[in-house]
Formats: C-alpha cells, sequence, structure tokens
C-alpha cells in the first residue's frame, strides 16, 4: 500500500534546509532511522544502536552501533560513520539546528564553522573499536539519549554528501526502513527496504497545496470526510521574532512596544488548539516560569509615539511571515492579518513581505524588522530550546540582546549539575527572555493531523517533535 502525506506546502522536499524541522525530522525519521527510539511510556530503547549507558565510572556515555548496519548505496556502516554523523553539524555553515542539541559535548566548543572536518578530533567524543564510542558530556544530563531519538541526529555516510557536510549530492542516503527512489520539489517517494505486516510499502511526502493526499498536517483537511486527531500536550508556538541585523529590532523600547501590544487571546479564536503563551517554554515543560503576561494599549502608543517623532521609526516597516510557505493560508493567514491589525492600532504601518530564509541572513534581509512564525517545543529537556539561540546556533538571528551575557548565563545553566539548580537557572534564562523583549511569544500549538479514514484506522499522536510512519495504523 502507498500513503501520502503533506506537512508543508511550500513546494520544497522534506530534506531541503528551508523547509519546516518538523518536516525535516519526520522524513530523516524514515529515510536515516533512529539511532534510538522512545516507548510510550518514553523508555529509550536501541534502534540503529546496539546499545547506549551511562558508565558511572567514566562518567560518560558508551555508545555501541549494531554491526549489521548497511546504508542504502549498499556500503557498511562503522562507528567513523556515527563520528562523523555527530561531528558534520559543527563544521558547516549551513542551517544546522542539531546544535542545539549536541553542543552539550565536550570539546564542541572550540570548533569554529570554518574549520576543515577531521575525524575524531572532538576531545569529549574518543573511539573504543569498530562499532563503540564514548560520549563525554560537559555537565552530566540523564535526558541527553533523548535527542538521539528522532532521525535528524542519525546515520549518514559522508560521500553522499556536498562539501558543507549537510547538502545532498542527490537525496538522502541512510540506513533507515525507507530509502528514497524518486524526489522533486514538491514530491518524494520513499520505499520500504524490507517488506513488514501493517506498514505502508511505498511513502511519498507532497509539498504542494494542491495534491490530494492520505494524511495532512497543514490547513484545513482538502477533504470534508478526513478525521481530525489532536494531540494532548503542547507541540510548539507561534510567536514574533525580531531581526538582530535590523537597527529597529535593537532598540528595547520598541521590543517592549511591540510585546505590550499584542493581544494573545484573541488569537485562540482562530483555533482551538491555539493556548495563550507568555513566556518562551512551552506547558509540556515542568521548569518554566507559568508567567500570566500583561496587555497594555496605552503604554506602547506612547513608546511608538516618541519613536516616530525622533524619526527612528519609518512609515512603514517590513515583516517577514511564516517561513516554509509558498504563501501562508488559512489559520496562518488569519495569524498574520490580526498581528498586522494590533500593530496598526499602535500608530504603526508594518507590511507582509515573503523571503526565502527560515531565519534571517545578515546583509541579505537587514531590512525586515521582524518575522512571524512558528517554533517546535516538544523536546524532552528545555536546555535544547535555550541552546537554539545561542552563538552559531539556528535561532541566533534572532538574539536582540547582548549576547555575551546570554552566553555567561548559558553556560551557567549548563555546568549545573543538581537538578534543582539547574531549574532554578532556567528560570533565569526564561526571565533573561522575558525583560528583554526578545521573542513575543503568542499561542501554544498542538499537533494536529487529519486522514482519510478509507486507507488510514488511525495515528498515534506521540507529542513529540516530529511525524512517525511507523505511527499510521492501516486497516487490515
Amino acid at each position: 500500500m502507498e500513503i501520502s502525506i503533506r506537512i508543508t506546502s511550500d513546494n520544497r522536499p522534506p530534506y531541503s534546509t528551508k523547509t519546516s524541522g518538523f518536516a525535516n525530522i519526520s522524513f530523516y525519521n524514515a529515510v536515516l532511522g533512529k539511532l534510538l527510539k522512545l516507548t510510550e511510556t518514553l523508555e529509550v530503547k536501541p534502534d540503529l544502536l546496539k546499545i547506549a549507558y551511562w558508565d558511572f565510572k567514566k562518567l560518560s556515555f558508551i555508545i555501541e552501533l549494531r554491526d549489521d548496519l548497511v546504508f542504502h548505496n549498499g556500503r557498511k556502516a562503522t562507528i567513523d560513520d556515527l563520528y562523523f554523523s555527530i561531528a558534520r553539524f559543527f563544521y558547516t555553515t549551513a542551517r544546522a539546528d542539531q546544535i542545539s542539541i549536541l553542543k552539550l559535548i565536550e570539546g564542541t566548543d572550540n570548533i569554529e564553522p570554518d574549520d576543515d572536518y577531521k575525524p575524531w578530533a572532538i576531545n569529549g567524543i574518543k573511539k573504543i573499536d569498530s562499532y563503540t564510542m564514548e560520549l563525554k558530556l560537559k555537565a552530566p544530563s540523564p535526558k541527553f539519549l533523548y535527542a538521539l531519538s528522532d532521525g535528524w541526529i542519525s546515520l549518514v555516510p559522508k560521500e553522499e554528501l556536498k562539501e558543507d557536510l549537510i547538502t545532498w549530492k542527490r537525496f538522502p542516503i541512510g540506513a533507515g526502513p525507507y530509502k528514497v527512489i524518486e524526489s522533486s520539489n514538491s514530491r518524494t517517494r520513499l520505499q520500504r527496504t524490507k517488506a513488514k505486516q501493517g506498514k505502508p510499502h511505498f511513502f511519498t511526502f507532497v509539498s504542494d497545496k494542491n495534491t490530494p493526499v492520505d494524511i495532512t498536517g497543514f490547513g484545513n483537511p482538502p477533504d470534508k470526510n478526513m478525521i481530525e486527531i489532536v494531540g494532548n500536550s503542547a507541540l510548539g508556538f507561534i510567536g514574533i521574532f525580531f531581526n538582530k541585523y535590523n537597527p529597529l529590532s535593537n532598540i528595547l523600547d520598541f521590543r517592549k512596544a511591540i510585546s505590550l501590544a499584542i493581544d494573545k487571546a484573541h488569537f485562540t479564536k482562530i483555533s482551538k488548539t491555539y493556548t495563550p503563551l507568555h513566556e518562551l517554554l512551552t506547558s509540556n515543560f515542568q521548569q518554566r516560569l507559568n508567567n500570566v503576561g500583561q496587555k497594555d494599549k496605552a503604554s506602547p502608543k506612547k513608546i511608538i509615539s516618541s519613536l516616530i517623532d525622533k524619526n527612528i521609526i519609518p512609515k512603514k516597516f517590513k515583516i517577514a511571515g511564516f517561513s516554509a510557505r509558498n504563501s501562508s493560508k488559512g489559520s496562518e493567514k488569519l495569524i498574520e492579518t490580526e498581528i498586522l491589525n494590533q500593530l496598526k492600532e499602535i500608530g504603526l504601518s508594518p507590511e507582509i513581505v515573503e523571503i526565502d530564509s527560515p531565519t534571517f541572513e545578515k546583509g541579505v534581509n537587514d531590512d525586515i524588522v521582524l518575522r512571524v512564525d512558528k517554533r517546535g517545543t516538544a523536546f524532552r529537556d528545555p536546555q535544547i530550546i535555550f541552546n537554539a539561540f545561542s552563538k552559531g546556533a539556528f535561532l541566533s538571528p534572532f538574539m536582540v540582546s547582548d549576547s555575551y551575557e546570554y552566553e555567561k548565563l548559558l553556560t551557567a545553566t549548563v555546568k549545573k549539575i543538581d537538578s534543582k539548580r539547574k531549574t532554578s537557572n532556567f528560570d533565569i534564562l526564561s526571565k533573561y527572555f522575558l525583560k528583554n523583549y526578545i521573542i513575543v511569544p503568542i499561542v501554544e500549538t498542538k499537533s494536529v493531523f487529519y486522514f482519510n479514514p478509507s486507507k488510514v484506522k488511525n495515528i498515534k499522536i506521540k507529542n513529540n517533535v516530529t511525524f512517525d510512519i511507523d505511527d499510521i495504523i492501516l486497516h487490515k
């Protein structure tokens, strides 16, 4: 049986560095496979790995790869491939969201993006034998293994990648349960390498908005007969992100005015899956402030009026819309429109523009003040969220505050081994985001999928940052 899914509608393949992270990880779960997998009770189980455990004497993880793994190009995989697969993200100037997780490894701070890749150069990773490595963190983190349970950190063969170590020469090659057999911008077709009863033999990722699909996780269902399924906990959030390369975004009072002007409760009328959010961490994290937020139309009007009088704010300025889209529609279009209307209420004249990059690029998007977008937060460790804004990480173009001060706070958090002290430092980081109005969280979101009941019986929603083909339950 063949099943098709649409997660984005940007006419990009699901492995493009410019499409959504959710699409990336969902695709790589199938093609690269998972080093580890999580059970429904969140127990970590080996998958491509034979075993992974904490060595109390060495105070490090011992990770052993299965000795029967073969890449889709026919080459046998060894521990050298696993080292490369982890290390490559630190030797590229391309998009590498994975750094927010892997920077917890000891020795990664010594690598510069323009350094040439060298095998086994990270002192926190040591080769034991052809299938085993020792991995040491800057500070013990029991949740680190959860980071290895999604396919975006998995085995890749170096020979199939271009010089930037991220972009594929043709299309992705891995050791996962599915291999790519056909790919274009809008359609990527997979075939299962070994037939398994109850699992689709062919699976197609579709990224154009007009092609009929069996499952969709983007926008409204194209067919009224499709069945909706909604996750129970937060998958991510929608918010406003400022451009650190734009002078206006670097004015604290301007960011404060934007933050105070946004009426978050109004956005919940757009979708029943939206809940107002008043801090960076969503409700799936215990280590959060539970901030109730504030709304004040008078104060932002005064701030904006003063900045206009001083000719600091232009009559019109640009706002980027949702990334991973050709153009926004449905609920996302309504969100963009509502943001424009609320900003006009305080005296601003913004206009929505489309840009190709999911963040901001220095010298390319400097004229864009901010963007509205969606970010995933359904990770197990909040450290990952904060790391994503650190120097060189994927969301660093949104860090519109003193990056040196933030790095000091972040480093102090990583070094705290005691769980209570670490939670306390997460509070400090969360308050830093609020005090400096670094982002404007608007609503947290839940995973929503629609499926064709004639082909799909059900979908198991695990409230994770990905969609997994194995979560599809077919009719017998």
